[in-house]
């Protein structure tokens, strides 16, 4: 019965979308220029995948945003771990940090061309950016609310400095760091979109600003429903990977 209503209340809020979709439409709310059919969107999904053309761009996404998720993720937990365990390094790294998290992504795609050029790698540059700040944020809750018990409790027993940040502090904070994980792959796709506006010849955010140019709102809705598709199945890949983790 649970897996019936799982798979129910989705389909009946898909469901309602497309059918006010369909309304506001066919009643000429929105111009069928600017907002096509739900039907016309199908046919071009169709077309996309049938001719392989949606996968050179969904791979070329895929890789930029794991390679950004990866580094961003590295680099989150380490400087997290370090700020939310010594105090000094704290004092004074973390009034850095605080300071250029509230900079929009956007803000950095000029100066990622001037560093990196045109390709890969502002793109990915960007993807890094956006992952850091919520996966740092959140190790370092986790590493500071880290149980005193547990930290006493180990110190009792001799255990060396390392043998502290690896048994004690970094696995009760896991819980945190995969809160933060799971927030910045979501930023990550994001950003993907953001990083492919120049410079790139695939991918599905350059799909999204290439049609927008010539007005193929369909295939603009397209890229749209595959960045929607990618982003849940690696967040549902996350979320298995990290109920295995919590598990172990």
């Amino acid at each position: 019965m649970r897996r019936l209503q799982a798979l129910l209340y989705p389909l009946l809020s898909f469901g309602a979308v497309i059918l006010i979709w369909q309304v506001v439409v066919s009643s000429g709310l929105l111009a069928e220029l600017v907002m096509p059919l739900p039907l016309t969107v199908a046919k071009t999904f169709y077309r996309f995948f049938a001719s392989g053309e949606v996968f050179t761009h969904l791979w070329a996404s895929l890789a930029r945003v794991m390679s950004g998720f990866a580094i961003g993720t590295l680099c989150g937990v380490v400087l997290g771990v370090l700020v939310g365990h010594f105090d000094r390094f704290a004092r004074l790294v973390d009034p850095l940090i605080q300071a250029l998290r509230p900079i929009p992504i956007a803000a950095w795609l000029p100066l990622a061309i001037i560093w990196f050029g045109i390709g890969n790698k502002p793109g990915i540059f960007l993807i890094v950016i956006g992952v850091f700040f919520p996966v740092f944020l959140n190790t370092v809750h986790g590493v500071k609310f880290t149980s005193p018990l547990l930290i006493r409790a180990a110190l009792t027993l001799g255990a060396s400095a390392w043998t502290m940040m690896f048994h004690v502090i970094l696995p009760a904070a896991l819980p945190n760091i995969l809160t933060g994980a799971r927030i910045g792959l979501g930023l990550a796709w994001v950003c993907v979109v953001i990083s492919e506006l120049l410079g790139v010849t695939a991918g599905l955010g350059f799909l999204i600003w290439d049609a927008q140019a010539f007005l193929q709102t369909d295939r603009v809705i397209v890229g749209m429903i595959v960045i929607g598709i990618a982003g849940t199945l690696t967040d549902r890949l996350l979320l298995f990977v990290s109920s295995k983790l919590l598990k172990g």
